[in-house]
């Protein structure tokens, strides 16, 4: 004979009849359709198309969770996930045939797990990005092209370096070496050392040192020009004035970092980001409120949905956080 246990169902801190009435219809009993013993386990690399579509701290990928759920359910049973985060979980439940219902307080994880998690057909998608970037390009082309030695040129990237005063002379001067991605190791004025990781070190504001021109904005590579080399090109980007834009744009979003982040120093504190708007320079925050606010002019609600996934995965790396190095990748001091 078998015995039920019938166990309190809280939404909160409160019983939940309405939750008793959703749990019982979809209980199964796991031990009286799967084998004794799990599967061998096996080695899942952190990688993958679906993995790669967004970062997420904590991310689990999807195939190391599919052979529990192949093992504990049946094809067509429902899995509640009450913690989904990103949704590793549900995209292992749909990816082996079953439905799956997740729950997270993290508006972040909600957005992220929604969008990975629902079907639009390629080419839809594909349309929807295209008649996107087209408008953008109208609106922020200016922001994005230089005249250079007789060529009009297409601004691919702008590479910023920290700045920090000499002790000795008092000048300002950027940290980061040119045509390099290394920190410089003397003040290029007075040739008089200094370190980063000294409690001295007083910074100030960032400046453009290079900046990667391409011929085309369908070019798929372009070359990086420093700006100590050329005075002509530090002329024709200072006439882009997106200053007095990007500020208009940050007085909308002036939200602070919370102080415990900037209790810990680091690029926080050094490249001044205290509020969300200070975390990108000015012709990125322009671009990204551009962007934003096109995706929003769209009417599908799952069309949009994923064009503001495809947004806010590349946020970070068009912010002050994103180092730059020259061959790619890395993480030197003091350029981004």
């Amino acid at each position: 004979e078998r015995h039920t246990t019938h166990v309190a169902m809280f939404a909160g801190d409160r019983p939940n009849l309405s939750l008793r009435q959703f749990v019982e219809p979809n209980r199964t009993d796991a031990a009286a359709h799967t084998p004794k013993t799990l599967p061998v386990s096996q080695r899942v690399k952190k990688t993958g198309s679906l993995y790669d579509v967004h970062s997420y701290w904590s991310k689990k990928p999807y195939l190391a969770i599919e052979r529990f759920i192949e093992h504990y359910t049946h094809p067509g049973a429902l899995v509640l996930d009450p913690f989904t985060g990103c949704g590793s979980t549900l995209q292992a439940a749909l990816g082996t045939g079953r439905n799956a219902i997740g729950i997270d307080l993290s508006p972040s994880a909600a957005h992220i797990a929604a969008n990975t998690t629902s079907f639009l057909p390629l080419y839809t998608f594909q349309t929807a990005a295209d008649r996107l970037l087209s408008a953008v390009s109208e609106k922020v082309g200016p922001f994005y092209t230089v005249d250079f030695k007789g060529h009009k040129y297409v601004i691919s990237s702008f590479i910023h370096s920290e700045q920090i005063r000499c002790i000795k002379c008092l000048r300002l001067f950027s940290i980061v070496e040119p045509h390099t991605s290394d920190a410089r190791e003397k003040c290029p004025h007075c040739k008089e050392p200094f370190s980063t990781r000294s409690r001295n070190v007083e910074y100030g504001p960032d400046e453009i040192v290079a900046c990667e021109l391409r011929d085309s904005l369908s070019a798929s590579r372009g070359t990086l020009h420093w700006i100590c080399d050329s005075p002509s090109l530090r002329s024709a980007l200072s006439g882009i004035n997106v200053q007095l834009k990007a500020d208009s744009i940050r007085r909308t979003c002036d939200f602070p970092v919370p102080q415990r982040l900037l209790d810990f120093g680091g690029r926080l504190n050094t490249s001044g980001s205290t509020t969300l708007g200070r975390l990108y320079d000015d012709h990125a925050i322009v671009a990204l409120n551009t962007i934003k606010e096109s995706v929003q002019e769209e009417p599908d609600p799952i069309t949009r949905g994923k064009l503001l996934l495809a947004f806010s995965a590349i946020l970070k790396n068009c912010s002050k956080m994103y180092r730059f190095h020259e061959g790619g990748g890395g993480s030197p001091i003091g350029a981004y």
